[in-house]
């Protein structure tokens, strides 16, 4: 999760020197126009709460997620299901990253990088790390790491069976 820290500082500094500039632009334009102070000031305000406020679901969010099992066989999966869920997706296969343009949600579709990685859970087991970027909210994100991650489980059950 410390990646995900990371982006939200980086965010929360982002906003912060944002807000700075806009503080900034409102004194300068107190200074230099007098007669028009409260028309500048009100619109210039207007744009950093816009700034702010619409601005967080901008940055790219990240979660993390753990997959028991075979990683090759999880990359193989991962590539399915975001090819499924995607209008257009671009494959880096050695680096084991998709780029999925309006990968489909709820909320409409997002830009989203899926990483599928090998590793080790807490206990030893193998498997894949999925770490799913997207531009949609941490929720959004979160929510569409773990479909994936569930779709996986699904599919190695189902190939269990047989």
């Amino acid at each position: 999760m410390g990646l995900m820290e990371n982006s939200q500082a980086a965010t929360s500094t982002i906003y912060v020197r944002l807000l700075e500039e806009a503080v900034n632009c409102i004194r300068q334009t107190a200074d230099m126009q007098r007669r028009n102070k409260t028309r500048h000031l009100f619109g210039i305000a207007i744009l950093a709460i816009l700034i702010f406020a619409v601005g967080q679901s901008c940055f790219a969010q990240v979660d993390s997620v753990f997959v028991k099992g075979d990683p090759n066989q999880c990359w193989l999966d991962v590539k399915e299901i975001v090819h499924r869920n995607s209008l257009a997706v671009t494959e880096d296969a050695k680096a084991r990253i998709l780029y999925a343009e309006k990968y489909q949600t709820v909320q409409g579709g997002l830009f989203l990088k899926v990483y599928v990685d090998v590793a080790k859970g807490d206990d030893g087991e193998e498997g894949c790390r999925l770490r799913v970027t997207g531009n949609g909210n941490p929720k959004t994100i979160a929510h569409v790491s773990q479909f994936i991650a569930t779709e996986v489980k699904k599919l190695q059950k189902k190939r269990e069976k047989h």
